[in-house]
């Protein structure tokens, strides 16, 4: 088909200026997705809470993705960051692995250093069962539970049990590498449900549109409803060959508990 020498001049001027912009799109969540973790605090109030834990202190991690984009330094900075904070708690929710086992070993010689004053706990996400379980798990008044992800070679997802050993009266909190556990955890009794998975979809303009928004409506951040509390973590590492990020930068949240 011919084409006017104007049109083709149009169309390729348009197309150069696609490929520029893609191209800076690409640099710029490569950038982003290589900051160091944004600090985010939150208040989180919870019933029955006894005075002397009000003000106790979490830190959450999630999604860490240890292996060939997420490397032993980048972990030990993290990890120096948090530490910084003096948590009462530290938690991670899932995903500690990215697909290898071979990762482990890193991921403990970066976070070994990390620990919070009251414990240190952790739930499996799916990426921990493509490396193995066995050499992810790593191990408890406050209860704190946690659920297995409900992924092919999951244990089962079994939040009733998870709650068991709670007293009628103890505040509870649940780790739960998927936010779409969030309902069921609830009907087991949890006040506060932390997850990550998401990675804030890696895309977002804000917490509604953002690229998580196709695994359900809880995409980061903080949400609540009459019966509880979920925090989803944005994540510190990435998933897909390219390393890349806009609009959700990597995250140490840090929690405050609240008397109410």
């Amino acid at each position: 088909m011919f084409l006017p020498e104007p049109r083709r001049i149009f169309l390729a001027r348009a197309a150069t200026g696609l490929i520029g912009m893609a191209a800076a799109t690409a640099a710029a969540g490569i950038a982003e997705a290589e900051l160091d973790p944004v600090l985010t605090r939150h208040d989180i109030p919870i019933r029955g809470l006894h005075p002397d834990l009000d003000g106790v202190t979490l830190v959450q991690l999630s999604d860490i993705h240890a292996g060939s984009l997420m490397t032993e330094d980048s972990m030990r900075r993290i990890a120096q960051a948090a530490a910084a904070l003096q948590p009462d708690v530290v938690m991670f929710t899932g995903d500690l692995l990215d697909a290898s086992a071979k990762a482990a070993t890193p991921f403990s010689r970066g976070f070994r250093d990390l620990r919070g004053r009251l414990g240190t706990f952790a739930v499996l996400g799916n990426h921990d069962y493509f490396a193995g379980a066995a050499v992810a798990e790593r191990g408890s008044s406050l209860f704190i539970g946690g659920v297995d992800d409900p992924s092919h070679g999951g244990l089962g997802f079994e939040p009733q049990r998870a709650m068991k050993a709670s007293a009628p009266e103890e505040p509870r909190i649940m780790l739960a590498h998927r936010p779409a556990l969030f309902e069921d955890c609830q009907r087991a009794g949890a006040q506060l449900v932390l997850s990550g998975h998401t990675h804030g979809g890696q895309f977002a303009l804000s917490p509604r549109w953002s690229m998580a928004r196709a695994l359900g409506p809880h995409t980061m951040g903080l949400y609540q409803n009459k019966q509880g509390i979920l925090y989803v973590h944005r994540g510190m590492g990435t998933v897909g060959p390219v390393p890349m990020r806009l609009g959700s930068p990597p995250e140490i949240a840090l929690l405050t508990l609240r008397r109410v």
